[in-house]
């Protein structure tokens, strides 16, 4: 697992960061996950026992989080919801640094991950770096684009 820097708080559910750059977190809650062909349906905070599946998501105004809630991740098994988690508070970290983000890209991609958008890896290939790099990006704009509301 990648791992998170000092400014981040492990909390019960995910990690926490408050401090004069950033106050917000980002959370792994378990998700009732139903197939019907190719369509998806998640149903937030099931019960762990019925849960098959876990989503990330992060809260960019603590004191209104299910407001100010930003869906990442609708689901993944438990060791890639953490592990992007710990990418997403890295990332957060470094946003405003394009090499560093690269280099979170270059070294965290791997084949087991799971939460890859259908379509960008085979099962029997290793996910581009370009393709992690494309999510960070992705996911970054989101969250910026919430925090700086």
């Amino acid at each position: 697992m990648p791992s998170i820097s000092n400014k981040w708080t492990k909390t019960g559910n995910g990690f926490e960061r408050d401090d004069d750059t950033l106050s917000l977190g980002v959370y792994i809650t378990t998700a009732d996950v139903h197939y019907h062909g190719d369509d998806v349906h998640v149903r937030p905070d099931a019960p762990e026992g019925a849960a098959n599946a876990y989503q990330i998501y992060a809260v960019t105004d603590r004191s209104d989080p299910r407001g100010s809630r930003v869906p990442l991740i609708n689901y993944a098994d438990l060791s890639d919801a953490v592990t992007f988690a710990t990418l997403v508070t890295r990332y957060l970290d470094h946003r405003n640094d394009v090499i560093a983000v690269e280099e979170i890209a270059e070294q965290e991609a791997v084949y087991e991950d799971d939460w890859w958008p259908e379509g960008i890896v085979d099962a029997d290939e290793k996910p581009p770096k370009e393709a992690l790099r494309a999510m960070l990006g992705t996911y970054g704009e989101q969250l910026d684009e919430a925090l700086s509301s």
